[in-house]
């Protein structure tokens, strides 16, 4: 049975390079990565850390996802996926893309779940307003994953400008908030081009 599913993989190689030049071919592409365990794989422990990523884009009548298995999670992964890639990439804040923003050729457009998720463990040991964090927690619910998100970055961006003046320079909340400021900058500057 594996030698059939092998066989399979290598016949459809070619579907999967079309994909990957579909993906490369539109300006808007997601990226992820998530551990996984192999067993029994040649020349490393059972207890590796592995990594299954994940790459996706298109238009949106012809979106195309591709899963690649890597041992690592180095960022050479990314850059070699996305080599003469030019367009905005969604994905974490992970430091191994970073050097495909590096160029300007790649632009970075944050992920709403991250973001969230650092403004979740703010508002537990925060003395800050809970109802402003309410407000901007409420507001990154409306991300929904692999869908681009325009309009409602705009509302983002306005309840954090209010929030950024009624907080503290140099607290941990401020910190995060210029952070997703940032990262959000170039969905920003999309929208209003139209």
């Amino acid at each position: 049975l594996s030698h059939w599913v092998i066989r399979c993989g290598d016949l459809l190689k070619p579907l999967v390079e079309l994909m990957h030049q579909i993906i490369l071919g539109y300006d808007i592409a997601y990226a992820d990565e998530t551990p996984i365990q192999v067993l029994k794989e040649k020349g490393r422990p059972a207890e590796s850390k592995s990594m299954m990523w994940y790459f996706s884009g298109g238009p949106p009548e012809q979106r195309c996802v591709i899963y690649e298995y890597h041992p690592t999670r180095e960022g050479a992964v990314a850059r070699q996926f996305f080599q003469g890639y030019q367009g905005y990439l969604h994905c974490d804040g992970y430091s191994g893309y970073e050097a495909l923003f590096a160029a300007l050729l790649v632009i970075h457009v944050a992920c709403w779940a991250h973001a969230r998720r650092k403004f979740a463990e703010i508002i537990k040991a925060s003395p800050f307003r809970q109802d402003w964090f309410d407000t901007t927690i409420d507001c990154l619910k409306i991300a929904r994953p692999g869908l681009p998100i325009i309009l409602p970055v705009t509302e983002f961006r306005d309840t954090l400008g209010v929030g950024l003046t009624n907080i503290a320079s140099g607290a941990d909340v401020a910190t995060e908030l210029k952070k997703a400021t940032a990262a959000f900058q170039p969905v920003l500057d999309k929208s209003q081009e139209g």
